[in-house]
């Protein structure tokens, strides 16, 4: 699933600069680039608790191969049955690299910045791509209610920003924080046994004895 968020960010990104690192910032990756570079560094993934499900959930044929979570109309059989899905946000740092190199001035850096910023913050076009099981049915389209990109969510520890360039060695740099809750489709479904067509009306058909002489 980290798969296909990098991938939808990436085609985000990339409409600003072309060049998009996920790779981890470190002195020897900066000293390595050579043109202007967008990087998204993954540096914190947790459950949502808040996201957190009950009870299971169930399909129904609506036909030609297409379910829904809503029985309408309400005879549709229930053909499939899952447990309820978790969610887990995806915390990335988006940083932009080589600016000061190639424009000069650090106030030209936070302009660029702005740039991805409200390329994030402005779109509409967010979607994850739904990795095709092996076999069975994908139960990802009916997991995406709360899948979404937040721009400016930063991790809720306020103080692991400071680690995190540390631990990169690495001088602070302006980030851009965005947060991507996803659904975790760890299951199959269960293949519920179907009892037949349902009996709607019986054909009754009745014999009066012959009169007795």
């Amino acid at each position: 699933m980290v798969r296909q968020v990098d991938a939808a960010l990436r085609t985000l990104l990339e409409d600003v600069y072309p060049r998009v690192s996920f790779r981890t910032p470190t002195p020897e990756w900066e000293a390595a680039l050579d043109d202007v570079t967008i990087n998204a560094f993954l540096y914190d993934m947790r459950e949502r608790q808040d996201l957190r499900q009950a009870g299971t959930i169930s399909l129904y044929d609506n036909g030609g191969g297409n379910y829904t979570t809503v029985p309408s109309p309400s005879n549709l059989p229930k053909v499939y049955q899952f447990g309820a899905i978790r969610y887990a946000a995806l915390s990335y740092l988006v940083t932009l690299w080589g600016v000061e190199d190639d424009m000069g001035m650090p106030e030209t850096l936070h302009e660029k910045l702005v740039e991805v910023y409200t390329a994030l913050i402005l779109s509409t076009s967010f979607q994850l791509q739904d990795p095709e099981p092996e076999e069975g049915i994908s139960l990802f389209p009916y997991a995406c209610e709360y899948a979404r990109l937040v721009v400016s969510a930063p991790s809720p520890d306020g103080r692991i920003l400071p680690e995190i360039w540390q631990a990169l060695k690495l001088p602070p740099k302006p980030v851009v924080h965005v947060s991507v809750s996803i659904p975790i489709v760890g299951t199959r479904p269960e293949e519920l046994p179907q009892l037949g067509t349902p009996v709607t009306a019986v054909d009754v058909e009745t014999t009066l004895p012959t009169p007795t002489p």
